[in-house]
């Protein structure tokens, strides 16, 4: 997942404003993801990031650096964490990964 990728990099909070309004992977379907592969946690991390996010004002750097440093370090998922939620998904609904032809 991209996002992941995002976080990885650059931390929650910065993934969180990157996707937001992403054209290809929006925010809304980064959170969806997240939970159709089984992590609602992740799911729930993301989406009460965006709701801190949208309470803090653009022109605030302070509240904002307070955000970043409170949220980023929530996120702990690993790549073998991703690995293991798409192993799960796969052997229980293979039908979902059949190709679309």
């Amino acid at each position: 997942m991209t996002f992941h990728g995002s976080v990885a990099n650059g931390g929650l909070l910065n993934g969180v404003e990157s996707y937001f309004e992403d054209v290809e992977f929006p925010l809304a379907r980064v959170i969806d993801a997240y939970r159709y592969f089984g992590r609602e946690d992740v799911s729930a991390l993301i989406s009460r990031c965006l709701a801190e996010r949208g309470a803090v004002g653009e022109d605030d750097g302070d509240a904002l650096e307070r955000l970043e440093l409170r949220v980023d370090p929530q996120y702990t998922l690993e790549e073998k964490d991703l690995t293991a939620a798409l192993d799960t998904r796969l052997a229980d609904s293979p039908g979902d990964f059949d190709p679309t032809n």
